[in-house]
């Protein structure tokens, strides 16, 4: 791309970029959609980050973090409370797997309920926890209620099924994935004739 031939001005984008998510964090613009949340859009321009130069990549990794939402008081709140953690969490695993596993502990915590309930909920959840620690997605997965035999949608062979896909190797990284799932993320490591 364009910005690599002007580090200094691709810099200062990004600055910009994170500075517009610091103000919609600060009104709580997006903080009710997981796709969406300030933070989660933060985490994901920290592959950027590194491609203009890797120093940058600690304080916006922060920025990024600092955004998060305060955990909600109303229980209606609750699901988003653990959703975005876990996007989060997926992003920033590249980075520090320990910091991604603080954040991914609400997912933990509701594991069940949240595997139980939508499909893209559920593969968010599963793909989550192993992208941060397959060890621990594979022992809350144990620790899940066993299913009657052959019923593919019970809760604990959904949450087998994504940890595997979230786990099996491929072309692309695990971050990569995600990007293309997101329909509001552009993978930074794309090149433009791959749009």
């Amino acid at each position: 791309g364009g910005w690599r031939r002007d580090a200094a001005r691709a810099t200062e984008l990004l600055h910009e970029a994170f500075v517009l998510l610091e103000q919609a964090a600060a009104d709580g613009v997006g903080a009710s959609e997981t796709s969406a949340h300030p933070a989660v859009l933060a985490a994901a321009l920290l592959p950027v980050a590194e491609r203009i130069d890797p120093a940058l990549v600690e304080r916006c990794f922060w920025r990024a973090l600092a955004m998060r939402s305060p955990r909600p008081l109303r229980p209606g709140e609750q699901l988003n409370a653990a959703v975005v953690p876990g996007v989060l969490a997926i992003f920033i695993s590249r980075y520090d797997r320990a910091a991604a596993r603080v954040l991914a502990q609400p997912v933990a915590a509701e594991v069940l309920s949240l595997i139980s309930g939508e499909d893209w909920i559920a593969k968010l959840t599963s793909s989550s926890l192993a992208l941060v620690d397959a060890n621990w997605a594979t022992s809350l997965i144990d620790k899940l209620p066993e299913p009657p035999p052959l019923d593919l949608r019970a809760a604990k062979n959904v949450a087998r099924r994504h940890v595997a896909e979230a786990l099996a190797p491929s072309v692309d990284g695990w971050w990569h994935k995600l990007y293309k799932q997101g329909p509001r993320l552009r993978d930074p490591d794309a090149r433009d004739d791959e749009r």
